[in-house]
Protein backbone atom coordinates (compact mmCIF):
# COMPACT_ATOMS: atom_id res chain seq x y z
CA UNK A 1 0.00 0.00 0.00
CA UNK A 2 1.45 3.85 -0.57
CA UNK A 3 0.07 6.81 0.82
CA UNK A 4 1.09 10.47 0.96
CA UNK A 5 2.25 11.04 4.41
CA UNK A 6 1.38 14.14 6.19
CA UNK A 7 2.90 15.79 9.61
CA UNK A 8 1.62 12.87 11.99
CA UNK A 9 3.83 10.95 9.91
CA UNK A 10 7.19 12.50 10.91
CA UNK A 11 8.66 10.44 13.44
CA UNK A 12 7.69 7.28 11.14
CA UNK A 13 10.31 9.58 8.18
CA UNK A 14 12.62 10.41 10.47
CA UNK A 15 13.08 6.84 11.80
CA UNK A 16 12.96 5.36 8.72
CA UNK A 17 15.27 7.95 6.83
CA UNK A 18 18.23 7.80 9.93
CA UNK A 19 18.12 3.99 8.94
CA UNK A 20 20.25 4.48 6.08
CA UNK A 21 21.81 7.85 7.38
CA UNK A 22 24.07 8.97 4.67
CA UNK A 23 22.15 8.28 1.27
CA UNK A 24 19.18 10.47 2.98
CA UNK A 25 20.09 13.65 3.68
CA UNK A 26 18.17 15.48 1.16
CA UNK A 27 15.25 14.58 3.33
CA UNK A 28 16.84 15.11 6.28
CA UNK A 29 17.54 18.32 5.74
CA UNK A 30 14.27 18.81 4.48
CA UNK A 31 13.22 19.03 8.28
CA UNK A 32 15.55 21.57 8.88
CA UNK A 33 15.24 24.09 5.79
CA UNK A 34 11.78 23.97 5.42
CA UNK A 35 9.43 25.54 7.69
CA UNK A 36 6.72 23.41 6.76
CA UNK A 37 7.90 20.27 5.34
CA UNK A 38 5.18 18.12 4.32
CA UNK A 39 3.69 21.73 2.26
CA UNK A 40 7.10 22.61 0.55
CA UNK A 41 7.88 18.34 -0.44
CA UNK A 42 5.55 15.36 -1.38
CA UNK A 43 6.46 12.18 0.50
CA UNK A 44 4.51 8.76 -0.24
CA UNK A 45 5.39 5.73 2.13
CA UNK A 46 5.50 2.46 0.45
CA UNK A 47 3.59 0.22 3.74
CA UNK A 48 4.12 -3.66 3.86
CA UNK A 49 1.56 -4.49 7.08
CA UNK A 50 1.84 -1.42 8.49
CA UNK A 51 5.61 -1.35 8.04
CA UNK A 52 7.33 1.29 6.30
CA UNK A 53 9.51 -0.24 3.39
CA UNK A 54 9.96 2.68 0.80
CA UNK A 55 9.96 6.63 1.04
CA UNK A 56 9.88 8.62 -2.25
CA UNK A 57 10.48 12.06 -1.71
CA UNK A 58 9.38 15.32 -4.33
CA UNK A 59 11.23 18.06 -3.21
CA UNK A 60 8.67 20.91 -4.94
CA UNK A 61 11.34 24.36 -4.67
CA UNK A 62 13.54 22.13 -6.98
CA UNK A 63 11.53 19.72 -9.13
CA UNK A 64 13.87 16.79 -7.72
CA UNK A 65 12.80 13.32 -7.29
CA UNK A 66 14.23 10.95 -4.78
CA UNK A 67 13.25 7.26 -3.44
CA UNK A 68 14.94 5.61 -0.55
CA UNK A 69 13.86 1.40 -0.48
CA UNK A 70 15.77 -1.35 -1.09
CA UNK A 71 13.80 -3.79 -3.22
CA UNK A 72 13.71 -2.32 -6.53
CA UNK A 73 9.93 -3.02 -7.15
CA UNK A 74 9.36 -0.66 -4.51
CA UNK A 75 11.16 1.56 -5.94
CA UNK A 76 9.11 0.84 -9.42
CA UNK A 77 6.00 1.31 -7.92
CA UNK A 78 6.88 4.71 -5.62
CA UNK A 79 8.23 6.09 -8.66
CA UNK A 80 4.85 5.15 -10.36
CA UNK A 81 2.87 6.81 -7.97
CA UNK A 82 4.81 10.12 -8.01
CA UNK A 83 4.05 10.06 -11.64
CA UNK A 84 0.48 9.52 -11.65
CA UNK A 85 0.30 12.40 -8.56
CA UNK A 86 1.10 14.81 -11.10
CA UNK A 87 4.68 15.93 -10.23
CA UNK A 88 6.80 17.16 -12.66
CA UNK A 89 10.31 15.58 -12.21
CA UNK A 90 13.08 17.83 -13.39
CA UNK A 91 16.14 16.05 -11.57
CA UNK A 92 16.74 12.41 -9.65
CA UNK A 93 19.94 13.14 -7.57
CA UNK A 94 20.61 9.63 -5.65
CA UNK A 95 22.61 6.78 -5.24
CA UNK A 96 23.60 4.80 -7.89
CA UNK A 97 21.77 1.44 -6.96
CA UNK A 98 18.43 3.93 -6.53
CA UNK A 99 18.72 6.08 -9.21
CA UNK A 100 19.40 3.44 -11.82
CA UNK A 101 16.06 1.76 -11.09
CA UNK A 102 14.38 4.96 -11.35
CA UNK A 103 15.55 6.79 -14.18
CA UNK A 104 14.84 3.40 -16.32
CA UNK A 105 10.93 3.22 -15.03
CA UNK A 106 10.71 6.96 -15.96
CA UNK A 107 11.88 6.28 -19.26
CA UNK A 108 10.40 2.37 -20.16
CA UNK A 109 7.04 2.94 -18.56
CA UNK A 110 6.44 6.65 -18.29
CA UNK A 111 8.43 7.78 -21.72
CA UNK A 112 10.54 10.06 -19.34
CA UNK A 113 13.56 10.68 -20.93
CA UNK A 114 16.22 12.76 -19.52
CA UNK A 115 17.90 15.02 -21.36
CA UNK A 116 21.64 14.31 -19.31
CA UNK A 117 22.51 11.62 -16.91
CA UNK A 118 26.02 12.45 -14.90
CA UNK A 119 27.89 9.67 -13.15
CA UNK A 120 29.53 10.99 -9.88
CA UNK A 121 31.73 10.27 -7.68
CA UNK A 122 31.17 10.21 -3.52
CA UNK A 123 33.98 11.98 -1.70
CA UNK A 124 33.65 11.61 2.14
CA UNK A 125 35.96 13.48 4.69
CA UNK A 126 36.21 13.25 8.67
CA UNK A 127 38.66 15.49 10.61
CA UNK A 128 41.59 13.56 10.85
CA UNK A 129 42.41 13.89 7.36
CA UNK A 130 41.27 17.21 6.80
CA UNK A 131 43.42 19.69 5.33
CA UNK A 132 42.43 23.41 5.95
CA UNK A 133 43.34 25.68 3.15
CA UNK A 134 40.88 29.00 4.73
CA UNK A 135 41.88 31.85 5.06
CA UNK A 136 39.74 33.53 7.16
CA UNK A 137 38.41 35.76 4.39
CA UNK A 138 35.74 33.25 3.06
CA UNK A 139 32.52 34.61 4.57
CA UNK A 140 28.85 34.00 4.91
CA UNK A 141 26.56 36.45 2.68
CA UNK A 142 24.55 38.53 3.59
CA UNK A 143 20.82 39.30 2.73
CA UNK A 144 21.72 41.81 -0.40
CA UNK A 145 24.52 39.20 -1.72
CA UNK A 146 21.36 36.80 -2.76
CA UNK A 147 20.84 38.17 -6.39
CA UNK A 148 25.03 37.94 -6.97
CA UNK A 149 24.82 34.44 -5.98
CA UNK A 150 21.76 33.66 -8.03
CA UNK A 151 23.83 35.22 -11.42
CA UNK A 152 27.37 33.72 -10.07
CA UNK A 153 25.23 30.10 -9.91
CA UNK A 154 24.04 30.75 -13.81
CA UNK A 155 27.39 31.81 -15.22
CA UNK A 156 29.01 29.04 -13.77
CA UNK A 157 26.20 26.51 -15.10
CA UNK A 158 26.22 28.47 -18.58
CA UNK A 159 22.31 29.60 -17.96
CA UNK A 160 21.03 32.97 -19.33
CA UNK A 161 22.50 36.21 -17.43
CA UNK A 162 19.75 38.42 -18.83
CA UNK A 163 16.77 36.87 -17.99
CA UNK A 164 14.88 38.41 -14.66
CA UNK A 165 15.87 36.72 -11.83
CA UNK A 166 12.81 34.64 -10.73
CA UNK A 167 11.54 34.13 -6.68
CA UNK A 168 11.86 30.67 -6.82
CA UNK A 169 15.83 31.09 -7.69
CA UNK A 170 16.19 33.29 -4.79
CA UNK A 171 14.23 31.27 -2.39
CA UNK A 172 16.95 28.87 -2.88
CA UNK A 173 19.82 30.35 -1.34
CA UNK A 174 20.35 29.19 2.14
CA UNK A 175 22.19 32.10 3.56
CA UNK A 176 23.52 30.38 6.68
CA UNK A 177 25.05 27.36 4.91
CA UNK A 178 26.49 29.17 1.85
CA UNK A 179 29.91 30.34 1.91
CA UNK A 180 31.75 33.27 -0.71
CA UNK A 181 34.90 34.26 -1.38
CA UNK A 182 34.84 38.02 -2.89
CA UNK A 183 37.59 39.66 -4.82
CA UNK A 184 37.75 43.30 -5.33
CA UNK A 185 33.98 43.49 -3.96
CA UNK A 186 32.88 40.65 -6.11
CA UNK A 187 31.83 37.04 -5.71
CA UNK A 188 34.42 34.92 -7.33
CA UNK A 189 33.83 31.67 -5.56
CA UNK A 190 31.37 29.85 -3.40
CA UNK A 191 30.02 26.77 -2.05
CA UNK A 192 27.15 25.88 0.44
CA UNK A 193 25.55 22.74 1.70
CA UNK A 194 22.81 20.58 0.79
CA UNK A 195 21.85 18.94 3.82
CA UNK A 196 22.99 18.01 7.29
CA UNK A 197 21.77 15.04 9.50
CA UNK A 198 23.30 13.83 13.04
CA UNK A 199 26.75 12.05 11.26
CA UNK A 200 26.96 14.66 8.20
CA UNK A 201 26.99 17.58 6.29
CA UNK A 202 26.65 17.02 2.31
CA UNK A 203 28.14 19.79 0.15
CA UNK A 204 27.05 21.09 -3.05
CA UNK A 205 27.14 24.37 -5.54
CA UNK A 206 31.10 24.37 -5.44
CA UNK A 207 32.18 26.69 -8.37
CA UNK A 208 34.63 29.43 -8.90
CA UNK A 209 34.69 32.17 -11.83
CA UNK A 210 36.43 31.43 -14.80
CA UNK A 211 38.74 33.59 -14.84
CA UNK A 212 39.57 32.87 -11.42
CA UNK A 213 40.51 29.30 -11.34
CA UNK A 214 43.58 27.57 -10.44
CA UNK A 215 44.01 30.07 -7.80
CA UNK A 216 43.21 27.99 -4.71
CA UNK A 217 39.78 29.47 -4.33
CA UNK A 218 37.50 26.66 -4.39
CA UNK A 219 39.96 24.86 -1.69
CA UNK A 220 39.77 27.59 0.70
CA UNK A 221 35.64 28.00 0.56
CA UNK A 222 34.96 24.31 0.69
CA UNK A 223 37.33 24.17 3.69
CA UNK A 224 35.71 26.97 5.60
CA UNK A 225 32.66 25.34 4.94
CA UNK A 226 34.10 22.15 6.41
CA UNK A 227 35.90 24.13 9.43
CA UNK A 228 31.97 25.62 10.36
CA UNK A 229 30.44 22.69 10.15
CA UNK A 230 32.83 20.21 11.90
CA UNK A 231 33.23 22.87 14.59
CA UNK A 232 29.55 22.40 15.18
CA UNK A 233 30.65 18.75 16.03
CA UNK A 234 29.41 16.92 12.67
CA UNK A 235 31.71 13.76 11.92
CA UNK A 236 31.73 13.63 8.37
CA UNK A 237 31.44 15.60 5.55
CA UNK A 238 30.20 13.89 1.88
CA UNK A 239 30.33 15.26 -1.69
CA UNK A 240 29.33 14.32 -5.43
CA UNK A 241 31.49 15.44 -8.36
CA UNK A 242 31.33 14.45 -11.75
CA UNK A 243 33.85 11.46 -12.90
CA UNK A 244 35.09 13.52 -15.37
CA UNK A 245 35.89 16.29 -13.37
CA UNK A 246 39.59 15.64 -12.90
CA UNK A 247 40.46 19.39 -11.72
CA UNK A 248 37.80 19.24 -9.11
CA UNK A 249 38.69 16.09 -7.77
CA UNK A 250 42.42 17.42 -7.20
CA UNK A 251 40.57 20.12 -5.14
CA UNK A 252 38.78 17.59 -3.08
CA UNK A 253 41.42 15.27 -2.42
CA UNK A 254 43.85 18.05 -1.52
CA UNK A 255 41.10 18.65 1.04
CA UNK A 256 41.57 15.33 2.37
CA UNK A 257 38.55 13.88 1.00
CA UNK A 258 38.49 10.22 -0.13
CA UNK A 259 36.08 8.34 -2.96
CA UNK A 260 33.35 6.42 -1.06
CA UNK A 261 30.91 5.56 -3.96
CA UNK A 262 28.83 6.13 -6.46
CA UNK A 263 26.00 9.16 -7.27
CA UNK A 264 23.60 9.53 -10.32
CA UNK A 265 21.92 13.28 -11.39
CA UNK A 266 19.69 12.89 -14.22
CA UNK A 267 17.96 16.11 -15.70
CA UNK A 268 15.00 16.23 -17.72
Amino acid sequence: MIRKLKENDIRLVLDFVYLRERENLFVIGAFDIYKKPFESNCFYGFFENDRLLGLATFFKRWGSFVVSAHDPEVIKTLTDYAVREGNTIEFVPCFKEYADVIVERLETVHRIKPKIVSQQTVFILDLAHFHDFSTGQEITPFEEDVDEIVLFERSIHGRNLGKPIQKIERERINLRETFILKVDGKIVSKANVQGTSKQYFQIGGVGTAQEYRGKGYAKRVVSKLCRHFFDQGLPYALLFTDDENVAAQKVYEAIGFRPDGKFVVARY
